[in-house]
């Protein structure tokens, strides 16, 4: 393997001073074979090195990589999604636009150059086709270069702007810069195949190491008094189960959104809640909360605390004029006719593109889901308690109307009514 490591090293350096376009003169499947793995192990400790520069200079607080997008794909998106998208999806399509190219034979654009001339004659063909292979082989150098540039430029778009990031760009790009190197010597030497299976295992590594480090939660606060017991954890990685659950004297929510804990501390609908940054507010939070004692205080305002701490936010209220509808009792013996039969504490809410079926939910929840269903804002403005069950037909809102007139006894008006919001405003962006 050594030997293969320093045939492949040689082969590259040389092809890399003089590129041409000319494939390896062997090209037996044990050697294409030879020529990845070697190229994967060249290319593992130099990009490692490179990770660790980058590393460096972020710690110095020189650059902020924590908007990179595939960080933000890795906290957005299921990680199975992540790993069709990068090892499979993006080296396929990334290769096809900056590498298939770099052979004449495959050129596309120069053949519908020299197709197009043949129309005009014979002749016309022979000319344009030595034209442009005279000016391919004299030129090639900076085509292959020009390429790898190319596709590392393209790779600036990852991270946010600032003069920072375009400072140091020559760096941050580098990894892109080298990669397109090894592929372009792989497409040129061998196929555009192996070029793909190339960069699907680069891509592979290096998603496994950060999804590694990222999964699992990070515990940013842990405290216990005599009258409680308070634990935040944070998810990095997009979690699938989100959970909560309320008792007495406990709270417990599983990656569930910064914004939407907040949002049920204040007892606020999250309409009603606006944020500085939404990349904070959307952090997936554990939070586990224990009342001890019997004292008198709130529990949902001490967590407010803690959690405003934790994430350094302070909360703004304003008041806004803003058009709701508001949802009245206008026959209940409609309404109690679908009064829910379910003895257990959940609420059960589907949705298909026929229905919206509701069971075991009150009021509240009800005007809460149609808000959801049909973009207004919908609240409840009746004192009836209880839970009921509700199967709503997909129509559009003034059908809704109807319905919940002639079936449920509701009616909904349009009004227009103060409405307090409530701003996050994170003083430091992580």
């Amino acid at each position: 393997m050594i030997n293969s490591i320093k045939e492949t090293y040689k082969d590259f350096s040389t092809f890399l001073k003089s590129p041409i376009d000319q494939p390896d003169p062997i090209q037996t499947r044990e050697q294409k074979v030879k020529r990845l793995f070697s190229l994967l192990a060249i290319d593992i400790p130099i990009m490692g090195v490179l990770m660790a520069i980058v590393y460096a200079i972020e710690k110095f607080g020189l650059i902020n990589t924590d908007k990179h997008k595939m960080v933000m794909l890795l906290q957005q998106l299921p990680i199975w999604w992540i790993i069709l998208f990068g090892v499979v999806l993006m080296p396929l399509i990334e290769e096809l636009i900056f590498r298939l190219y770099l052979r004449f034979k495959q050129n596309y654009l120069a053949r519908l150059i020299i197709l197009l001339a043949s129309l005009t004659g014979q002749q016309n063909k022979i000319i344009v086709e030595t034209l442009l292979k005279n000016f391919w082989v004299n030129n090639f150098r900076a085509i292959f270069y020009f390429s790898a540039i190319i596709f590392s430029i393209v790779h600036l778009a990852n991270f946010e702007y600032s003069i920072n990031i375009l400072l140091f760009s020559p760096i941050l790009l580098a990894p892109q810069f080298i990669m397109g190197l090894f592929l372009g010597y792989l497409r040129v030497r061998y196929n555009l195949i192996l070029g793909i299976l190339m960069h699907a295992l680069h891509n592979a590594i290096f998603l496994i190491i950060p999804i590694i480090f990222m999964s699992g939660a990070v515990e940013k606060l842990n405290v216990k008094t005599n009258s409680y017991s308070l634990k935040i954890e944070e998810h990095t990685l997009k979690q699938m189960d989100i959970s909560s659950s309320f008792g007495t004297d406990t709270l417990n929510f599983n990656g569930t959104s910064l914004k939407s804990i907040i949002a049920y501390l204040l007892e606020k609908d999250e309409k009603l809640i606006d944020c500085s940054s939404n990349l904070m507010a959307d952090k997936k939070i554990n939070l586990s909360f224990k009342k001890f004692s019997k004292d008198s205080f709130d529990d949902k305002k001490t967590i407010l605390k803690q959690l405003s701490q934790v994430y350094n936010f302070k909360l703004e209220r304003n008041k806004v004029i803003q058009l709701v509808w508001e949802m009245d009792l206008q026959d209940s013996t409609k309404l109690l006719k679908h009064k829910s039969s379910s003895n257990g504490n959940s609420s059960i809410i589907s949705m298909s593109s026929e229905e919206i079926k509701i069971e075991n939910a009150n009021l509240v929840q009800i005007a809460k889901e149609l808000s959801s269903s049909y973009n207004k804002y919908i609240i409840n403005n009746t004192d009836l308690k209880g839970n009921f069950d509700f199967i709503i037909p997909r129509k559009d809102f003034n059908e809704l109307e109807n319905l919940l007139q002639a079936q449920y006894g509701l009616s909904i008006r349009r009004n227009d009514k103060e409405l307090e919001y409530t701003y996050i405003n994170f003083l430091k962006v992580e």
